[in-house]
């Protein structure tokens, strides 16, 4: 006799089979899937292949938008997406804090955003192994990531940063403090060198 799979088990093959099927297949089911998990999904939305999401009810994604293979975004305190944003491969988005990501927004391979993080001070220790008596408590920040911006590969922005309307910031950069509109910034940290 066969016994039944409780529903936990089903959902989860469900997932992994979502997740990692290819092609238009895959993106439907991944569409379907998603379009009841999240917060709101909206139209013509593509989730590729790998993308993998951490509480998925504090996550709103925008109409036309495309989250490419193997993104990762925790929903923590909240991820809100725009419309028309591409997230390239391999990128992480830690909703810790809040993450809110304007329209138009394009987000290059590798890059990593933290809305929220571990901190040294005082000698405490960091890490999910460690008792909370000898921690700090998780810093948690807003990022703010406005329309028009372009973050180029590999950089990582942390905590509290508000890269405003139509800013660039260069690939390899770390974002540690508000980048004004409408300029390019490179660097670690990342400064405005020239307007866009």
């Amino acid at each position: 006799m066969v016994s039944k799979l409780p529903i936990e088990v089903l959902n989860s093959l469900l997932l992994m089979i979502a997740t990692y099927l290819p092609g238009i297949v895959g993106h439907a089911l991944r569409y379907s899937y998603y379009k009841k998990k999240l917060k709101r999904l909206g139209y013509h939305c593509i989730i590729d292949q790998g993308v993998i999401m951490e509480g998925p009810q504090n996550v709103s994604v925008g109409d036309y938008t495309f989250i490419d293979k193997n993104v990762i975004i925790i929903g923590g305190a909240g991820v809100e997406i725009g419309r028309r944003v591409h997230i390239a491969h391999n990128c992480l988005i830690q909703g810790g804090g809040f993450v809110k990501i304007g329209d138009y927004v394009g987000i290059a391979a590798n890059s990593m955003i933290f809305s929220g993080t571990d901190t040294i001070y005082g000698g405490k220790r960091v890490g999910p192994m460690i008792p909370t008596e000898y921690r700090n408590p998780v810093l948690r920040k807003t990022v703010t990531i406005e329309k028009d911006v372009f973050i180029g590969a590999g950089c990582v922005v942390l905590p509290g940063v508000r890269i405003a309307e139509g800013a660039v910031v260069g690939a390899g950069s770390l974002v540690i403090e508000d980048i004004p509109p409408w300029k390019v910034a490179v660097g670690s940290p990342a400064k405005p060198i020239k307007d866009r």
